[in-house]
């Protein structure tokens, strides 16, 4: 393991108490951000109770992550001459 905090160790070696586990799904320990990514896919698959694993799935759904959600429109432009359809994704 490369990370230089203890918690993040602790949370990944299987050694956290459940209640850190619970604060680390959540991302209120005072760790830096990108060190969640790892501990809430470990906590997703190995969390102490069910609620530790729900808490870190739901961590990692796009929007709780930041990233929007990519909803393509589908639009279609009448042609002015029959048989020329337009069609455009954006």
């Amino acid at each position: 393991m490369a990370s230089k905090h203890a918690l993040t160790r602790q949370v990944l070696e299987g050694r956290a108490p459940v209640a850190v586990q619970e604060f680390a799904a959540r991302g209120l320990l005072p760790l830096p951000r990108p060190e969640f990514l790892d501990i809430w896919v470990y906590l997703a698959a190995h969390g102490g109770t069910p609620e530790v694993r729900d808490l870190a799935r739901q961590s990692l759904e796009p929007a709780s992550l930041g990233i929007p959600r990519y909803r393509p429109r589908l639009s279609c432009t009448w042609p002015s001459r029959p048989g020329r359809t337009s069609w455009s994704l954006s």
